[in-house]
């Protein structure tokens, strides 16, 4: 998991830039682009943005599918 969480953020910073994220704690990381944040949960690679804007839904799918992908490609096939 630590690595996953290493290699998330790197990816993320690539995606965004280095200030856009930041960690609220061992198992959370929030993306600010554009004054839209998303919290990834890295427990549970899910994304939780605020209700109501497309803006805020099109960062929330990129993001999760972001993390999705990263998961799979660190994952060992049986």
């Amino acid at each position: 998991m630590d690595v996953y969480r290493k290699r998330m953020e790197i990816m993320l910073q690539d995606m965004f830039g280095e200030d856009c994220v930041s960690s609220k704690d061992g198992s959370v990381l929030c993306i600010t682009v554009d004054g839209k944040t998303a919290n990834i949960s890295l427990d549970t690679r899910t994304v939780d943005c605020e209700q109501g804007n497309e803006d805020d839904e099109s960062l929330r799918e990129m993001v999760e599918l972001a993390a999705q992908r990263l998961y799979n490609a660190l994952s060992p096939v049986c």
